[in-house]
């Protein structure tokens, strides 16, 4: 049987689980994109922490690096004053 505009005519009550199931199916979507959304704030918050720890490694190499040549330095200093 055909409906008034010569589609299929479908019974009420699975008109409505259809309705219902795109409603999920939006529902879900709308979820997803904000899953989404999260997540990418996520990463962009972990490549800022990731780049700051890597500076800060860096800064402690230089300075620990610095110290090792200041104290051989001092030694050496030392060493020439007696």
């Amino acid at each position: 049987m055909s409906g008034p505009n010569g589609e299929p005519s479908v019974p009420v009550g699975q008109q409505e689980e259809e309705e219902a199931a795109d409603e999920e199916y939006v529902a879900l979507n709308l979820m997803l994109d904000q899953i989404n959304s999260c997540l990418d704030n996520l990463e962009e918050k972990n490549d800022v922490l990731n780049a700051k720890l890597r500076e800060l490694l860096e800064s402690n190499r230089q300075n620990r690096n610095f110290s090792h040549y200041e104290g051989w330095h001092l030694i050496l200093l030392i060493k020439r004053h007696k």
